[in-house]
């Protein structure tokens, strides 16, 4: 840091009520910090470096600060530290802000008016020996059908793993760890609102985070979004899977099961008295009859014939009722082929929101 004259600190005042103290004039800046900002670049140009790094280190200062303005203030006062001029030269108060600039910002140049060679090596160096890693945060994403998704493209100063948690307002634990990727230098980090037709965040406000690890020195940079998710229910029409049995009409008669039995006792009967009648005169007086083993074969007989008819007669095709079942079961397939070109017409057509404003590193 640098000690600085009365001058200077009267100059430093000055440039200050751009941000709103004490003069009724600040109160319609539109943009007081940038207002700050511009007087410091103009104090660069005017080479007043050390008002410029002043008027940077002012802007820092300030907890209102945007992640725009913090770069804008970081490569400020890096180039304020390490002009061209040689006896104007801090190369280790350069390197600082260099390092808090690669930190949010690992793969973006200074801005071509305040840079040079000396001041790109010094920026390179800062990469090579800081680990920083960045998001880009999309702001508004549309959820345009239910397989919209969200990108956050990330980078970092060497390959790092990045993961993506998601916390509804006010709850506490791990979060939801929604994607991760890595290790690599630069990747993107998606999520997806809807899965499986139904929203995997309720509509709602919600805190995102996005960790980036080295993964040699297990060094973590966490980078915190506030998220409002507009996620309706997918509005899906039901869709059945079978016709209902109740609508379908019997295709057969109820079977004669009084006929198998009539069947199976004639059958029966016939093989007994075919015993009797045919037997030969001459074993008439046998002390083994031959008859006697009629019985149990007709009765086995009756037994198969009745089983037999029971199994076979399933009743009379009703040829009405199952040209009704056909005509009904292609109704029911085409209505439900209407049912799911509706519902994909639907999945197209769903429509949803997440907004996202960032926190700093």
């Amino acid at each position: 840091m640098h000690t600085y004259s009365p001058f200077w600190l009267r100059l430093l005042l000055a440039l200050g009520a751009a941000l709103g103290i004490g003069t009724p004039v600040a109160a319609q800046v539109v943009d007081p910090i940038q207002d700050l900002l511009d007087g410091g670049r103009q104090a660069y140009n005017n080479l007043n470096f050390r008002a410029a790094d002043s008027i940077a280190m002012v802007a820092l200062e300030r907890p209102e600060l945007r992640r725009s303005h913090r770069l804008q203030a970081l490569q400020l006062a890096a180039a304020a530290r390490y002009p061209e001029s040689a006896g104007d030269q801090y190369a280790d108060s350069a390197m600082s802000a260099l390092r808090r600039y690669v930190r949010i910002a690992p793969t973006a140049p200074i801005a071509r008016d305040l840079t040079w060679r000396g001041l790109d090596s010094l920026l390179a160096e800062a990469r090579r020996t800081t680990f920083g890693a960045s998001v880009s945060v999309p702001g508004t994403t549309a959820i345009e059908g239910v397989n919209g998704r969200v990108s956050f493209p990330v980078a970092a100063t060497r390959p790092a793993h990045f993961a993506l948690r998601v916390w509804r307002q006010g709850d506490e634990g791990p979060g939801e760890l929604v994607d991760s990727i890595g290790p690599l230098e630069l990747g993107v980090l998606r999520m997806a609102p809807v899965v499986s037709d139904f929203p995997r965040f309720a509509s709602g406000n919600y805190r995102l985070q996005i960790m980036a690890t080295d993964p040699t020195t297990g060094e973590q940079l966490n980078h915190v979004l506030r998220g409002e998710f507009v996620t309706p229910p997918v509005p899906l029409v039901e869709v059945p899977e079978q016709v209902d049995p109740n609508a379908l009409l019997p295709e057969r008669s109820r079977p004669n099961r009084v006929g198998s039995l009539i069947s199976g006792g004639l059958v029966g009967g016939l093989v007994i008295a075919s015993a009797r009648l045919l037997r030969p005169v001459a074993l008439a007086d046998a002390s083994v009859k031959p008859e006697s083993r009629s019985v149990p074969i007709g009765v086995g007989l009756a037994v198969l014939t009745t089983a037999a008819s029971w199994y076979l007669d399933r009743g009379k095709l009703i040829a009405p009722n199952v040209d009704a079942n056909l005509r009904l079961l292609r109704e029911f397939t085409a209505r439900r082929s209407a049912l799911m070109t509706e519902n994909e017409r639907l999945r197209v057509a769903y429509r949803g929101e997440v907004r996202l404003a960032q926190e700093e590193w």
